[in-house]
């Protein structure tokens, strides 16, 4: 919060940054499971009343039911039974990471936007949008040594 001349200012989004990560790194083709994690740290101290983290699973991944959890402790309530449409409920140490899996369903070249909806309080919403940068392909790529003349 921020004090002006007679009370106090609250900012309308959550303190908080995020960062996303994935494994395996590298090549990723049709099938394969991919592990995402999204780590969210609060700038203002660990939020004690009840946060929230709502995403869609894009098309061309598939949730892997039962892997949705927060870390530490798998805190807070898990809401998968409208995927691909997952959330998250609970309060929010410092710093925590969500993850989940997917399989990749497409054998084509392309990059995932994951979408996040990160609410602190209510009314107090930030969008965290996010890409997961897949490089898909049909399998095992054949190397051949080049012979000159």
């Amino acid at each position: 919060m921020r004090a002006y001349r007679g009370g106090l200012w609250t900012p309308s989004e959550p303190a908080l940054t995020a960062s996303m990560r994935f494994q395996p790194a590298g090549l990723i083709k049709k099938d394969d499971k991919v592990t995402i994690y999204l780590d969210l740290s609060s700038t203002s101290g660990p939020i004690t009343t009840t946060a929230s983290a709502k995403m869609d699973v894009p098309p061309g991944l598939s949730y892997v039911t039962g892997s949705l959890k927060v870390t530490p402790n798998n805190i807070g309530t898990v809401t998968e039974e409208y995927s691909p449409a997952l959330s998250w409920q609970g309060t929010l140490p410092q710093p925590a990471t969500i993850q989940f899996e997917v399989i990749v369903t497409e054998d084509k070249l392309r990059t995932f936007v994951l979408t996040y909806a990160v609410e602190d309080k209510p009314g107090r919403t930030q969008t965290v949008g996010l890409s997961l940068p897949v490089n898909l392909n049909k399998g095992p790529r054949v190397m051949l040594p080049l012979v000159r003349k």
